[in-house]
């Protein structure tokens, strides 16, 4: 039942945590740290995905087009203007 509850929105009872055997409440335990380990990094994958769209997104201003062609042509940039 502990690993149905984690896995939807639903309440779990702790007291039921207490009437475990000591063997069963440790493996309650390990699934509670894998569960939350596995809760953490699907919440950083979803920050890195969003950083690279974000990061693709930024490849595509002006700004960037200038800082690109400035280091090929070894000067330094001018941002925020029309250089054409």
């Amino acid at each position: 039942q502990l690993v149905l509850t984690l896995e939807s929105t639903e309440p779990f009872p702790l007291e039921k945590l207490y009437a475990l055997d000591l063997d069963r409440f440790d493996l309650a335990l390990d699934i509670l740290k894998e569960w939350r380990l596995d809760r953490y990094i699907a919440g950083k994958s979803k920050l890195y995905d969003l950083s690279l769209a974000l990061e693709a997104i930024t490849f595509e201003t002006q700004d960037h087009q200038e800082a690109v062609r400035a280091v090929l042509e070894k000067r330094k940039p001018v941002f925020g203007q029309n250089r054409e």
